[in-house]
């Protein structure tokens, strides 16, 4: 305490037997209980009801709790069974976390119909059988499996809406099934080495999608045949020859590949096969790096808008050609490319700036002349062998620097006398 003495631990909680209600929190912590004894009358707790780091806590029963915002049993080392209240079928959440004695859970899975913002979590739990939902119909909040005992993925046959899934170091081949789901706000499948099949197969709306670092994950259909549009995508560490779960797609939010993982798995993809339908990436833009297989970008020969940039870095194909694309809100990047030769967009005449970089095979780059009054926010073209820049007359202002170096064969700087207003300036024909 405040004058140095030891406090004795808290080993009973029978004080508390005549509690019922609970306004905001009720938190069980660093005690040395054996037992939940003395909570036997708790029914509801508007906020957390938690049990976290108790050493001597075997079990938990609350037999009368009917509601509670979120239920938490985190770091209790020793805990084998938490029997869930049999009236408790609408929580606003739950989570077992780091509990690896824990083995029952009672009728958690067959009482619980409804679940909150806080949602579900079964994380290291590493001694907990598989716990299936056969009446579950909502979650408003996530459901997170992480490094669980369970076999595989647990049964939600009537799980109609969830908020986001988790799906993270499983030893599942399946991401499960899930016949009912029709809303479904995003899915994570992370570091899953034996994952091979994911299909969400009546999910209606725009979800987004992150896959990384699952060894063996290339799924050659559709993830997602019941929706046209998809919200953020992240994939990498994939093994995937192509990307052929996003076929059907017309519009993504935003497209990242290849971009950063824990486990640093190589990227084996070396088509966009699977994106022929898109039309349109959003403002969160579209973005490749680190995928020296990529060497097919033809699927992208349909894309007509990017509501933001696009930054391709560090792929190995040769040429880049994108038909139809007319319009980037944002800039063209393209950086460390080692064998591209020819980036042609021959409709693209608006973008709002220029970042190419270290891409030293590059000897064509077309775009269609750019739009008059146009502003960028830099205009970088250096270390290429390109002979001319594209017709850039119509620029001007760059609000950043221009910088143009390295570009030993170039003659034609197109058009860029036009140019009024710049930062730091750097231009060098040799």
């Amino acid at each position: 305490d405040s004058t140095g003495n030891p406090i004795d631990p808290v080993t009973s909680l029978a004080p508390l037997a005549g509690l019922t209600d609970v306004a905001v929190n009720l938190s069980i912590s660093g005690t040395e209980i054996v037992d939940a004894t003395g909570l036997e009358n708790v029914a509801h707790v508007g906020g957390n009801f938690s049990f976290g780091g108790n050493t001597s806590l075997t079990s938990i029963a609350l037999p009368a709790l009917t509601s509670v915002g979120d239920l938490i049993v985190v770091n209790n080392a020793v805990l084998q069974t938490a029997t869930w209240p049999t009236g408790l079928t609408q929580p606003g959440g739950f989570s077992f976390n780091d509990d690896p004695a824990l083995v029952d859970v009672g009728t958690l899975g067959n009482v619980v119909t409804t679940v909150g913002a806080a949602g579900i979590t079964f994380q290291n739990v590493s001694s907990l059988p598989r716990v299936d939902f056969p009446n579950l119909t909502s979650v408003n909040g996530s459901i997170i499996i992480d490094e669980t005992a369970f076999d595989r993925v647990p049964d939600f046959p009537l799980l109609a809406t969830a908020g986001d899934l988790h799906i993270v170091k499983s030893a599942f081949v399946d991401a499960g099934s899930f016949p009912s789901l029709t809303q479904l706000g995003a899915v994570e499948l992370r570091e899953d080495p034996n994952l091979a099949t994911a299909r969400f197969a009546g999910v209606a709306n725009a979800p987004s999608l992150t896959i990384l670092d699952d060894a063996v994950f290339a799924p050659t259909t559709a993830m997602f045949p019941s929706t046209t549009s998809l919200s953020t995508v992240t994939i990498a560490g994939y093994a995937g020859a192509d990307v052929a779960l996003l076929t059907g797609t017309t519009a993504i939010e935003a497209f990242n590949f290849g971009i950063g993982t824990s486990l640093n798995l190589p990227n084996q993809t070396t088509s966009l096969h699977g994106l022929e339908a898109v039309t349109e990436f959003g403002t969160g833009g579209f973005g490749i790096s680190n995928a020296p297989q990529l060497t097919d970008l033809a699927a992208l020969d349909n894309l007509v808008d990017v509501r933001a940039g696009m930054s391709i870095g560090g792929i190995g194909a040769s040429t880049i050609t994108l038909s139809s694309l007319t319009a980037l809100s944002g800039a063209l990047q393209l950086f460390g490319n080692s064998s591209l030769s020819a980036f042609v967009a021959p409709s693209l005449h608006s973008y709002g700036g220029i970042n190419v970089a270290q891409n030293f095979a590059l000897q064509t780059f077309i775009t269609a002349p750019i739009d008059v009054g146009a502003q960028f926010d830099a205009l970088i073209f250096d270390d290429t062998q390109v002979t001319a820049l594209p017709d850039m007359s119509g620029v001007l202002d760059v609000l950043g620097a221009i910088s143009i170096r390295g570009n030993t064969a170039l003659a034609d700087r197109g058009g860029l006398d036009g140019v009024v207003n710049a930062g730091d300036v750097d231009i060098s024909f040799n």
